[in-house]
């Protein structure tokens, strides 16, 4: 983890076990942020897991 410009940056880890656990433990970082096809941005690579912005179609 770093910060720059006031974000904190972290990068990912390639061991899930230990990923799941730090982000059990700091929940209000987001590890991940990944667009999907139905248009959401998440933190994670689970289509319905960890939605950080909901598509909405206007």
């Amino acid at each position: 983890m770093y910060d720059y410009n006031s974000v904190r940056v972290c990068s990912e880890s390639a061991d899930l076990k230990v990923q799941t656990e730090e982000k059990g433990n700091n929940q209000d970082i987001v590890y991940e942020m990944v667009f999907h096809p139905n248009g959401n941005l998440n933190g994670s690579w689970v289509d319905n897991e960890d939605i950080l912005l909901k598509y909405e179609q206007k």
